[in-house]
């Protein structure tokens, strides 16, 4: 239980100071608040873990070269949209929320699966609520763990993007530095992809070899959203799942 609370205080320093600190009590975990706050952000904080991983990623054409070929692309064409491909790429296309199982069970019928490449894992990416619809990403899955993964952050941190958005900065460790570069370098002119729960949160081109070991996620995050998703990158996994037994409601919004 000490690693659990050494997690929840590690995660409320960054959130809330010293307004709201865990201690372990017999075999129970009590939080103290030294403020009102609001309950939904302390429980998802004290219950949330991140997966992170950035990945290679098939382009959209690489994919419609193969599905060209394919008889029954007329029926794999009611559930995916490829009209605003060039604005969603690398995606191969966009699916409305109804339709999404649909595709997946098409996608991956043995038909499919001969025409799509074998290291290939379909990812859904963030809902885009402007447009009502998911992006469907071809990510290269060729190991169990992301070329990029936990295990090779240093730190993170909040910053702004080059357009003022809010944005996360990742710095790997140094003994990853070159394989940061290497994988930068060669996906030049391409793009990368990076997977929180997996789901395709961005992926951006890849302009240039990039030799510090810095990587950055940004994107229509909120100052709140962006600052829960770098305590929960920076401050490790949860060892267990934690059961909320009581409330004081006084203390709570």
């Amino acid at each position: 239980m000490d690693s659990v609370v050494n997690v929840l205080n590690r995660r409320f320093d960054l959130f809330y100071g010293d307004n709201v600190r865990a201690r372990l009590e017999r075999q129970h975990v009590s939080i103290d608040l030294a403020e009102k706050i609001n309950i939904d952000t302390l429980m998802y904080l004290v219950n949330t873990n991140v997966s992170f991983g950035i990945w290679e990623v098939y382009e959209s054409m690489s994919i419609f070269e193969n599905l060209s070929t394919n008889k029954a692309e007329d029926s794999l064409f009611n559930f995916l949209s490829t009209s605003e491909i060039y604005n969603w790429a690398p995606a191969i296309g966009t699916v409305k929320p109804a339709d999404t199982a649909n595709l997946m069970k098409l996608l991956k019928s043995k038909y499919y699966k001969n025409i799509i490449p074998f290291d290939a894992k379909l990812k859904w990416g963030k809902f885009q609520k402007h447009k009502g619809v998911h992006p469907l990403y071809v990510i290269k899955k060729k190991s169990k763990k992301a070329p990029i993964n936990p295990k090779m952050v240093s730190s993170v941190k909040l910053v702004h993007d080059e357009y003022g958005r809010n944005a996360i900065l990742i710095n790997l460790k140094k003994d990853y530095h070159h394989t940061w570069e290497n994988l930068t370098k060669k996906n030049i002119g391409g793009h990368l992809a990076i997977v929180i729960n997996d789901q395709v949160f961005t992926a951006p081109s890849v302009l240039a070899g990039i030799p510090n070991g810095t990587a950055q996620i940004s994107g229509n995050l909120s100052a709140n959203e962006a600052k829960i998703l770098c305590v929960l990158l920076a401050h490790g996994s949860m060892p267990t799942k934690l059961e909320v037994t009581e409330i004081d409601p006084e203390l709570t919004q």
